[in-house]
């Protein structure tokens, strides 16, 4: 049974105070809730004039407008399963390494056509996938490595967007290709009964900081998912998954896996095309427009709750689950989630 059924969820909107920014160098001098119309607007005085933010990168002597682009994998076009493609020993990695890169290469093309100064790449899959000596603007940051702790992933308010490559669809997806939430063996994540996925994770943490997730791009299944809890995001995809998900609880994880590898793809260069105009087109239109980017609003206390399915090659033969919760901050939250006890549901 789902938790928390019956959860409203409204829709929260990022939008700038220009009296709040004269100032080039003020950071994030101070946000306000405010609700119109029965919504929940975040105003943030992080959000300026014309779409550009004065975020601390300014006083370490960073550049002006930074972009945040996270990785991931399975979202690739041309990543067709998970044991040929995506850990170390596939036999091909090395060209699925390049798949993404160039499809963070087309991002970052069309990220500094509308004006970026810098973008951050930020390497997201579990074993590394970016391929660093690929990148092909010298204006592009790479990173890698967990943080302590491990959220938000190095996302601060010095970042003026959040953007994601490469991203699959949340477990129980349908018509969605490679698909799971951090492993197979998750059921689904919620967070005040509202399903998640990877992308909901980082996302929800950069509205934490007050920060707009403005382009996303991996499967068509994935960017419905992004648009839900980001509306306004920009999206490109890049592969259509092929079957339905009955997103059985009895069904184990090998096997749930294994009925997600069908889709149809576009050609590299297509799916490299279409990236780069969109993330041309999101920046612009964060430039323009920064109002137009949202989120869907939650409000505190946050609780998580995430649930397992049976993973009999790995001994574990029962559903189990996982919660944490934190009075005032999801990032808090999540960060408690990774290290909560795995209990066998009831």
């Amino acid at each position: 049974m789902r938790p928390l059924v019956g959860a409203t969820h409204k829709i929260m909107r990022v939008e700038g105070i220009a009296s709040g920014c004269r100032e080039k160098n003020k950071k994030n001098v101070g946000r306000r809730v405010e609700s119109v119309g029965g919504s929940i607007f975040l105003k943030s005085a992080a959000f300026c004039g014309g779409g550009r933010r004065a975020g601390k990168g300014r006083g370490m002597g960073l550049a002006e407008m930074r972009v945040y682009l996270i990785t991931d994998l399975e979202g690739v076009a041309g990543i067709v399963n998970f044991d040929d493609y995506c850990t170390p020993k596939s036999r091909y990695y090395d060209l699925a390494k390049r798949l993404l890169t160039e499809e963070v290469n087309a991002a970052a093309e069309g990220f500094f056509a509308a004006g970026a100064d810098e973008v951050t790449v930020v390497d997201g899959h579990g074993p590394g996938a970016v391929a660093p000596e690929l990148l092909s603007d010298a204006r592009m940051r790479y990173e890698r490595g967990l943080h302590t702790p491990i959220y938000p992933w190095g996302l601060d308010e010095g970042y003026d967007v959040f953007t994601i490559v490469g991203q699959h669809a949340k477990s129980g997806t349908p018509f969605s290709h490679i698909t799971h939430t951090g492993s197979a063996d998750c059921y689904d994540l919620w967070c005040n009964g509202y399903s998640i996925g990877e992308f909901g994770e980082l996302a929800l943490c950069a509205r934490e900081l007050g920060i707009p997730t403005i382009f996303a791009s991996g499967e068509e299944a994935f960017c419905r998912e992004a648009e839900d809890l980001a509306p306004g995001v920009v999206t490109a995809g890049v592969k259509r998954g092929l079957t339905d998900d009955k997103h059985e609880r009895g069904i184990d994880a090998a096997d749930y896996f294994r009925s997600k590898l069908a889709a149809n793809h576009l050609c590299p260069k297509g799916a490299c095309k279409l990236i780069r105009e969109q993330a041309e087109a999101a920046l612009r239109k964060y430039l323009a427009h920064p109002e137009a980017f949202a989120y869907r609003a939650f409000e505190a206390p946050y609780r998580l709750e995430r649930e397992f399915r049976t993973n009999h090659a790995a001994g574990r033969h029962e559903i189990c689950r996982q919660e944490a919760s934190d009075a005032r901050s999801f990032i808090q939250a999540l960060n408690a989630l990774t290290g909560a006890p795995l209990v066998p549901k009831k």
